[in-house]
């Protein structure tokens, strides 16, 4: 039995992956890519959702209830979002997401969120 903590991805650029990538490595954390589809998410445990913003905010919206729906409720949510939409985001999301974190944003930045979270990461 793996124990590998399961993260699930969606929407993030190569920038934003790469962060992902180099704060929870591979060999600790398996990482999917969201796919409705395919349905990864909700496929088996999740641990942690990390997505990226979608340019509008009913996008946003409408992407976050898709995750909710196949992400068991516990697992928390990390919006990634632009500088510009940050506090429109915010406001409109609520308490569906525990974080958010401003993009662009570097490995570091990632690692604090995720330790504010206390996640055990």
């Amino acid at each position: 039995m793996s124990t590998k903590r399961r993260i699930v991805v969606a929407g993030l650029d190569t920038p934003a992956r790469s962060n992902v990538n180099e704060c929870l490595p591979s060999d600790h954390f398996d990482i999917a890519e969201f796919d409705e589809n395919a349905s990864v998410a909700s496929a088996s445990h999740v641990d942690l959702v990390v997505f990226c913003a979608p340019k509008s905010l009913e996008q946003t919206q409408a992407l976050c209830s898709t995750l909710r729906l196949h992400v068991r409720q516990s697992a928390p949510l990390l919006c990634c979002a632009g500088r510009y939409v940050y506090p429109l985001i915010k406001h409109l999301l609520g308490n569906a997401v525990q974080s958010m974190i401003m993009m662009p944003f570097d490995a570091r930045e990632l690692r604090q969120k995720l330790d504010e979270l206390d996640l055990g990461f």
